[in-house]
């Protein structure tokens, strides 16, 4: 009996070092960034995410946003209950709409925050572009960064050095801000979140290869095996965050997210680096050699769109504008997604002080691609400036209803005063000013000081001293 117990408790002891051993190689329930094959929800718009994390229930979670903005300015406490509805599964479709004179209940500017408040975040990790340069000093960099993005005084000096890092609140919501080298190695789950217009401010004068922006991020972000609990990549072309030629940026994100061994290999996808040769020609502006490279790809049935707008805007720069038209509209009408072609080139046409020439490719993209936030406010300035004031009105009014009525309702006002038409005036005046109560933040958006003092100026006049006085407390409290 005594020597079978022994035999018994001898094997028991020799199969107890494997068994602990398969307990601790069982794999995560997460899988890791890098190692792991993602799923990933592609979005056009970046504010689109906080829909995607609340219909996929998600709580209390921790987001690592890699993204060259913040998308933290404030919420209003109406949108905040508008935005509840939402979580409860109601008016899901009005969550990005305009309501009232405020704006939509969410943007691409602000839509974290709301989840926060929401609390489907717990707190944020900002991954930001090294490039930025704000741990180079004692954190003066990172204060002019936070103020250019609107974030109060009273949140940016909550934030000081924790490491590598910048940790801080703003409104009560905790922010780590760090570059991809020095992000912390988190313990728990994450949401994943990258915004493509990220990867374009690492391109300066040591690095003009996009690509090895890329790859680099990637590695480095491997290092850190981050368990990822969901994965977005937003393009954020649309509102013109990121140049319609850089589409294939997005894509080469979401395919390394799918297949990671992607970066392992020393050549990337052929697409890839034929791409990436004909974006350093088209920055070094050998715009004649991006032509002769593209083509004979693009006189091929399916071409891929990107060498369509490539080649449009190479033409630009030849002062081809015809070729450039003919080219982006091939663009567009192969794919919708890159309709936001015309009216990009159109903006390079403003600055070159065309509006006759411009105002086609702006149109064309409009009619192609109807609904398209890209480059109506700049299209209504131009017009403006030029006398043509009922159509500067109709693109106003369209910019209007993306992002409500501070401060655009201003220069709708202003428009009619050069109409000669007061009433009308007074009314956008008054919309103005009211939504400019609400949030005076969003004049850090826009930053043009003179149109609130014209406004100022105009309420002294007709006797409306306390809402001249009013507006000139919210240019007092905001200084350049």
């Amino acid at each position: 009996m005594n020597i079978a117990l022994a035999k018994f408790l001898l094997i028991l002891l020799l199969l107890l070092p494997p068994l602990f051993f398969l307990r601790k190689v069982t794999a995560p329930a997460y899988p890791i960034l890098g190692a792991d094959p993602l799923e990933v929800t592609i979005l056009e718009d970046h504010r689109d995410a906080l829909q995607h994390w609340v219909s996929e229930g998600v709580r209390n979670a921790v987001l690592v946003n890699i993204d060259a903005h913040d998308d933290l300015k404030k919420v209003s406490t109406e949108h905040i209950a508008v935005l509840k509805a939402l979580c409860q599964g109601k008016e899901s479709k009005q969550a990005c709409k305009n309501t009232d004179d405020a704006g939509p209940p969410v943007t691409n500017a602000d839509f974290i925050h709301a989840a926060a408040k929401l609390e489907v975040l717990s707190s944020v990790y900002w991954v930001i572009p090294n490039t930025y340069g704000i741990f180079s000093n004692d954190g003066s960099t990172l204060t002019a960064l936070l103020r250019s993005y609107g974030f109060p005084d009273e949140d940016i000096v909550t934030f000081s050095r924790k490491g590598a890092c910048f940790a801080g609140t703003t409104d009560g919501i905790p922010i780590t801000i760090c570059d991809a080298a020095n992000l912390p190695q988190l313990d728990e789950p994450v949401l994943l979140s990258f915004d493509t217009d990220y990867f374009p401010q690492l391109i300066g004068n040591k690095n003009l290869r996009i690509i090895n922006a890329v790859r680099e991020t990637f590695k480095t972000l491997a290092g850190k095996e981050l368990q990822i609990r969901d994965a977005t990549v937003a393009f954020s072309v649309n509102g013109g965050f990121l140049s319609t030629g850089y589409r294939w940026i997005g894509e080469l994100v979401i395919d390394i997210l799918r297949n990671p061994s992607i970066i392992a290999q020393k050549e990337l996808p052929p697409r890839y680096t034929f791409l990436q040769r004909i974006d350093l020609l088209f920055i070094m502006e050998r715009y004649r050699e991006v032509l002769d490279e593209v083509s004979p790809l693009i006189a091929r049935e399916g071409a891929d769109p990107t060498l369509f707008i490539y080649a449009a805007r190479a033409s630009g720069g030849l002062g081809l504008t015809k070729d450039s038209f003919r080219y982006a509209e091939k663009a567009c009408m192969s794919e919708k997604s890159y309709c936001y072609g015309l009216p990009e080139i159109g903006i390079t046409l403003l600055d070159q002080g065309k509006l006759g020439v411009a105002e086609r490719f702006f149109t064309r993209g409009y009619d192609l691609c109807t609904g398209m936030d890209h480059g109506q406010f700049r299209l209504a300035m131009a017009l403006k400036d030029s006398g043509r004031y009922e159509d500067a009105i109709k693109y106003f009014k369209f910019f209007r209803d993306c992002y409500g009525s501070f401060p655009v309702d201003f220069y709708i006002a202003d428009t009619f005063l050069l109409m000669k038409d007061e009433a009308s005036a007074l009314k956008f005046f008054e919309s103005g000013r009211k939504a400019a109560i609400k949030n005076p933040e969003s004049l850090v958006r826009f930053g043009d000081r003179r149109i609130i003092e014209k406004a100022a100026a105009f309420y002294a006049t007709k006797e409306y001293r306390d809402y001249a006085s009013e507006l000139r407390k919210i240019l007092d409290s905001h200084p350049n």
